[in-house]
């Protein structure tokens, strides 16, 4: 039967067989091209793999950078808002010192307000004080009356003869009482020594005290004309006995002290000697005041005739600067 098959009595399956032998070899024949394909690609393959894993290490690497950023954006987040919080404390802080200074302020003016008030009112408390003193009583509205202050030279004769703003001065005593106030000390320089003060004589003076100088000559003492003219022999005048050789203004360091004088080294280191008489008018910026090398002085008087470097002296101040720094 299988013979008798074989035969024309099937011949579309016979064809159909050869058909399907010549697809398994065209079959085989692609299956050796994709083989010797994929043995070509091999090498290309090993590559793509080494690259890919590099790029998954790589990615790793990546990932572990990420979490790092991501934690220090956390951190800066956390800082910041830390610092924020700090600002907005310290505001609050600055606001309340700002309202603190602001009523301060405010207080302050008031007080200040209420003082020139307090000022005022005092002011014209004092001056209807004076007014009713003067309407119905014979007091005087001061302690002491100015006696002199540059206008002739006082009651009784002698008293006074400098025109010290001082008050009388103690016949046989020790010098003028009390002190006086110094508005403006350079004023008192101007206006008492004139433009010939050196301006090294600096310093904030608002009281100057009467002061007698050594025992054997002292300043500010009362006397009469016969004893004045018996001490200009002795230490010196200073009612311009040389008048005409004009008066002069010396300021420095007092540098030596003696029994009728002392000597004074101005700023350029010239010595000069300044001749003390009874009517000399003394004055110092604290009370008991003692001469002495190395205080500041200035001393307006007459030259003596024949004596360049030396004069007479009608007025000195002194000054003790170290006490006052």
């Amino acid at each position: 039967m299988i013979d008798g098959l074989k035969g024309n009595k099937y011949p579309e399956i016979t064809k159909q067989i050869a058909d399907l032998d010549g697809k398994i070899s065209a079959a085989r024949t692609t299956v050796s091209d994709i083989d010797a394909q994929l043995a070509a690609s091999l090498g290309p393959l090993e590559e793509l793999k080494a690259k890919l894993a590099q790029a998954q290490q790589d990615l790793v690497f990546i990932r572990s950078q990420k979490t790092d950023a991501d934690n220090a954006l956390r951190l800066a987040y956390q800082r910041g808002n830390d610092a924020n919080n700090r600002v907005a404390y310290a505001k609050q802080n600055l606001d309340a010192v700002i309202k603190r200074f602001q009523d301060e302020s405010k207080i302050l003016s008031d007080a200040n307000l209420n003082l020139e008030r307090a000022r005022a009112e005092e002011a014209l408390a004092r001056s209807a004080l004076d007014e009713f003193v003067a309407r119905y009583s014979k007091a005087l509205p001061y302690a002491i009356v100015p006696n002199g202050n540059g206008v002739g030279a006082g009651t009784p004769l002698g008293n006074n003869p400098a025109g010290s703003a001082l008050g009388p001065i103690r016949t046989g005593g020790n010098g003028a009482p009390g002190s006086f106030k110094v508005s403006s000390w350079n004023n008192y320089l101007s206006s008492a020594y004139g433009a010939g003060v050196s301006p090294a004589v600096i310093g904030s003076v608002t009281e100057l005290f009467p002061f007698n100088f050594l025992s054997t000559t002292s300043g500010n003492q009362s006397a009469n004309t016969g004893v004045l003219n018996a001490y200009q022999g002795l230490a010196g005048g200073c009612f311009g006995k040389y008048a005409g050789q004009g008066e002069r203004v010396t300021t420095g360091v007092v540098v030596a002290v003696r029994a009728t004088g002392f000597d004074l080294k101005d700023k350029e280191g010239q010595v000069r000697t300044v001749n003390v008489a009874p009517c000399t008018k003394l004055n110092a910026n604290k009370p008991d005041y003692i001469l002495e090398t190395g205080h500041t002085a200035v001393a307006k008087g007459y030259e003596v005739q024949g004596a360049t470097w030396t004069i007479d002296a009608s007025q000195v101040t002194c000054v003790q600067w170290n006490d006052l720094w």
